[in-house]
């Protein structure tokens, strides 16, 4: 690759990655606008709902004046009774069944002390059913209920909240008037009982009513929409709190205030009826999805960086690889040149020298052709091009055979390389491929070993598989590389050889026994050095006797 071709690369790859850069920064900020008008979507609905629990409590105190005004009901046919001038008066009894059940107090000791009365008006006489008070009370009585008929004007019922105070609590004085034509009050007939009793039954009374529009709540009842926490001060007393209490997710607060006292409505509405009171129901949160597209665009934008590095990098790999191959095949070529030039001068006089020439050209001619087949095998290799008809073979004869055309080239270095081979061992083999896989293993254990080394060949086989070995005296090769030499364009430097080669032999080795469905991996030799192993499946036995020791051949 030109330089002016790599220093191109390299500025599209920058232009790349600011590009995509720019995409993320842009990803992020529209997220964080998406999120920005979510949240105020959120917001807006959720202040919807605190207006309706705000809604809600005005309702509650609303509704507490309305259900004071059906009190009268409590007294029958005396509420709101005109009788003649100078008529008859119903007796007190005439109260008690349908003011039986209103506001009982909680405790019996209190329920004790609550009474009926009539007051007469006209004599001043007292009457008195159930707990019989003491004259002191029976005159406050009267003096409370004279008081008020005159200033109050024409009103059906009325109510003095902190009538007395007992050692069971506060009580309160509940009554009606009983008038003449012209409305002249004539009488009253009432109930003691306890203040706080009274507030409660009002209160419980009021949950009966709806307070959410119709329209939105339904027909359910307030107690499945919202819960209610009332507490009450001065003549009001006490306080409330209905049975069910939601959490105070949407809510508010209502103050009323006025001459009895001070009352706090606090209403939460029931989380998960928001739907129901919202159109459209509340929004879902979109933080998930976005932080999901935020993650999502980083990790491509990663891994485009990643694989425009390794771009870069294969890039400069196969730049390497260029040259490298460029010089393994200058160096035969040159000396084939060399020689052959020699000859055809008839500048070597004997005919030994002729013969030295002669197989100088044929080792460095083969040498070229290995070459050559490993680019053509690792071009066939990457564009899944390579197609092998294994037949069975005997494995032993492939090697030999492999082996002996290696020979002058492992002469030429000092190198010896010694066999131990099973000869009954037989496989489904290509023996081109073989020869490939051979050629390629020894040239690396010669590049990579020192001069005058040993390199051995071995063959077993174990459980139907053919195990190859061969063993060089080498340096060995660090555990964490074992892996990555079998990688295209990787080359391992060494202090005796430096990083040499085109950096695809071994990539090659491993389509090869791939292609044979076997595996190949790297050992270290005890004897020290390197030792590559092969498998290839689908062995078997014959009935010939195995090669006794050790075959030297070089």
């Amino acid at each position: 690759m030109s330089r002016h071709r790599f220093t191109q690369v390299r500025s599209t790859v920058g232009f790349t990655i600011g590009l995509m850069g720019v995409a993320l920064l842009l990803t992020t900020v529209l997220a964080y606008e998406a999120w920005k008008a979510d949240r105020n979507h959120r917001d807006t609905v959720h202040k919807v709902l605190r207006e309706y629990a705000q809604t809600t409590a005005f309702q509650f105190i609303h509704s507490i004046i309305f259900s004071e005004a059906m009190v009268p009901r409590a007294f029958g046919g005396v509420a709101g009774l005109h009788i003649e001038h100078g008529g008859g008066i119903p007796p007190v009894t005439a109260i008690m069944h349908a003011s039986d059940s209103l506001a009982k107090c909680s405790t019996p000791e209190a329920e004790a002390e609550r009474f009926y009365f009539r007051y007469d008006m006209r004599d001043g006489s007292v009457s008195t059913e159930g707990f019989h008070p003491t004259p002191e009370v029976m005159g406050l009585l009267a003096d409370t209920i004279k008081r008020r008929l005159d200033t109050t004007g024409a009103q059906d019922w009325y109510l003095a909240p902190k009538f007395r105070q007992t050692s069971t609590g506060s009580r309160a004085l509940l009554y009606v008037a009983v008038r003449e034509l012209d409305e002249t009050p004539v009488a009253a007939f009432g109930f003691e009982t306890c203040n706080a009793a009274l507030w409660e039954q009002v209160f419980r009374g009021v949950m009966l009513w709806p307070l959410l529009p119709p329209v939105l709540a339904g027909s359910q009842p307030n107690d499945s929409l919202l819960s209610v926490d009332v507490s009450a001060g001065g003549q009001f007393s006490g306080s409330y709190q209905s049975p069910v209490q939601y959490p105070s997710t949407y809510s508010a607060v209502a103050v009323w205030r006025e001459s009895r006292g001070v009352l706090n409505v606090k209403i939460n509405l029931r989380p998960d009826i928001a739907t129901r009171l919202v159109i459209g129901g509340l929004p879902r949160s979109r933080l998930p999805m976005l932080i999901f597209l935020l993650v999502l665009t980083g990790g491509i934008l990663a891994v485009a960086i990643r694989q425009l590095a390794r771009e870069r990098e294969l890039l400069r790999l196969r730049s390497d690889f260029t040259s490298s191959v460029s010089h393994e095949l200058r160096t035969p070529l040159s000396e084939i040149l060399l020689f052959a030039e020699t000859l055809e001068m008839d500048r070597v006089k004997d005919e030994a020298g002729r013969r030295e020439a002669l197989q100088i050209i044929v080792q460095e001619a083969r040498h070229l052709a290995h070459i050559v087949d490993n680019v053509l095998q690792f071009s066939r290799a990457e564009r899944r091009m390579l197609r092998l008809k294994p037949e069975r073979t005997v494995l032993s004869d492939a090697i030999r055979e492999s082996t002996a055309s290696f020979t002058p080239l492992a002469a030429s270095y000092g190198v010896h390389v010694a066999q131990a081979l099973d000869d009954r061992i037989s496989v489904p083999l290509h023996r081109g491929a073989l020869h490939q896989v051979l050629l390629n293993l020894l040239d690396n254990a010669v590049k990579y070993g020192p001069p005058g080394q040993t390199i051995t060949i071995r063959t077993t086989t174990i459980e139907g598989v053919a195990r190859l070995e061969v063993e060089d005296e080498g340096p060995g090769i660090a555990v964490e590389d074992r892996e990555k030499v079998w990688e295209p364009f990787i080359r391992v430097a060494t202090p005796q050889s430096g990083a040499t080669g085109s950096g695809i032999g071994l990539a090659v080795v491993r389509e090869l026994v791939n292609a044979h469905r076997g595996r190949c991996w790297i050992e270290s030799n005890p004897l020290g050095g390197t030792r590559i192993v092969v498998e290839i499946p689908g062995a078997t036995l014959s009935g010939t006797t195995m090669t006794a020791g050790v075959e030297e051949i070089a």
